[in-house]
């Protein structure tokens, strides 16, 4: 490993976590709380499967050009 592959702009948590087990805590994580959940990466791409989302948010919202432009500028404020 080189210290340009240990920089955190070149991390990606899929270089060093099991996907499977990841998705696990997020489908529990989504249970337990209540709450809908998704990884996002850097770059804006999904990294994990979309748990405990309506109906409405994923028909509707996500579904829909103007309802993907306004959750990702929603998602991209948290950060």
């Amino acid at each position: 490993m080189t210290y340009k592959s240990l920089r955190p702009d070149s991390m990606r948590i899929q270089d060093f976590t099991d996907m499977k087990k990841f998705e696990q805590i997020m489908s529990n994580w989504a249970k337990a709380t209540g709450l809908a959940t998704v990884a996002v990466g850097a770059d804006g791409e999904y990294i994990s499967d979309c748990y405990n989302f309506t109906d409405f948010c994923i028909k509707l919202t996500r579904g829909s050009e103007e309802g993907c432009k306004s959750n990702l500028v929603n998602s991209q404020e948290v950060f």
